[in-house]
């Protein structure tokens, strides 16, 4: 609690319980809305993920390719939920994302999906395999 909001407190009669309180119920407020926006985004993601999967595998006509979609956009999702969980912290800073090891699982879903989409456009192809 800063000295401020104690100052504040004293100079409009309350007491210092009194300003502790409000302090704390503001943080917890403040807790509170981080934690229901994760879990909208968690909600929203994994629905848009299970409805564009469900479209895809009804038209899917190459595996590889079907591969490659999905990973895409399971890797999508999980950098949209670690972003916003690292957006709404407290402190965020940029190194903060190079720390983390979910951020290399990332990288590499993109990088195997990427592996997935050369497959079927590029490599099949120069190699004749249909």
């Amino acid at each position: 609690m800063s000295k401020k909001t104690l100052v504040e407190g004293s100079l409009k009669g309350e007491s210092s319980t009194e300003a502790l309180i409000e302090s704390r119920v503001s943080l917890e407020a403040r807790r509170l809305r981080q934690d229901f926006m994760i879990i909208f985004g968690l909600f929203a993601s994994i629905i848009a993920f299970l409805t564009i999967e469900v479209s895809i595998f009804q038209n899917a006509t190459r595996f590889s390719l079907l591969i490659g979609t999905s990973l895409t956009l399971l890797g999508s999702m999980i950098f949209f939920i670690f972003a916003l969980k690292n957006t709404l912290k407290d402190d965020p800073r940029a190194s903060d994302y190079f720390k983390n090891p979910l951020f290399y699982m990332i990288i590499a879903i993109f990088v195997a999906a990427g592996i997935c989409f050369a497959w079927t456009s590029i490599i099949k192809p120069f190699l004749g395999i249909i």
